[in-house]
């Protein structure tokens, strides 16, 4: 699960490339030895701005030019998937790759959209939408995506692949901001920032996102439970909790 989260961050690439691909070549040295389950959390990241929705397992990275940081993240994240399967033939262990569709929920950090918006919400901050505002996202309650690895750790037998894991239901980016501000009965207003915090020539946005989850279904029985707005109102009270 170690990586490197968030804009500010993703903007180094030497801090991104390093913790994502050494830290992960040591674990997988050391968890080789003990043979056991390998699970490895990826990312939706990987399949870039492929335009052909909704994204298969198999369907191509479109990343854009190497001069754009943000691919960093995408692209040390494949190279260790790629890594993974290809020492899975030769060593003889159990994988999971996992791509993760925007999770969300309680004690996640400001670096998401979802938690952040619910923090500027509940002290009537302004919320800053990134330009346009029609880019759609898959937002996945994190219970979830906990049932699905609680599961897969309780069965003897592993079918190894790599696994689109989230909600399929596309939300568009600035009504799900209206929506945390209608739960949330929060006074907070929505403006367009139009990438005076995010440089758009370092920050190349992906327009929409969106996973085919019929592999993981096929093969784990899974599918997403929680719905957005169900979703949402936990995820408000637990913020709301502790923020008093």
């Amino acid at each position: 699960m170690a990586s490197v989260v968030g804009v500010s961050r993703v903007l180094n690439p030497e801090i991104t490339i390093n913790t994502i691909i050494n830290g992960s070549l040591n674990v997988i040295k050391n968890l080789i030895k003990k043979n056991t389950l390998f699970i490895f959390f990826s990312t939706s990241e990987s399949y870039g701005n492929n335009p052909k929705l909704p994204w298969k397992e198999e369907d191509s990275m479109v990343l854009g030019s190497y001069k754009i940081p943000r691919w960093n993240y995408a692209k040390s994240k494949s190279l260790i998937e790629s890594l993974i399967y290809e020492k899975s033939k030769t060593l003889k262990f159990d994988y999971l790759i996992l791509r993760l569709f925007n999770v969300y929920g309680p004690y996640q950090s400001n670096n998401f959209i979802t938690s952040n918006i619910i923090n500027k919400c509940l002290k009537n901050k302004t919320c800053y939408l990134n330009f346009p505002g029609t880019q759609t996202r898959c937002f996945t309650y994190v219970d979830d995506l906990i049932e699905f690895l609680v599961k897969v750790l309780s069965i003897k037998k592993i079918k190894s692949g790599l696994y689109n894991i989230g909600n399929d239901k596309k939300t568009n980016v600035k009504d799900l901001i209206k929506l945390i501000i209608k739960l949330t009965r929060s006074k907070s207003k929505i403006k367009s920032n139009k990438f005076n915090v995010l440089n758009k020539k370092l920050m190349q946005d992906v327009i929409h996102r969106q996973p085919n989850i019929n592999k993981i279904y096929k093969d784990y029985k899974w599918k997403p439970k929680t719905n957005l707005k169900d979703g949402l109102k936990k995820t408000i009270n637990f913020f709301n909790q502790t923020s008093e």
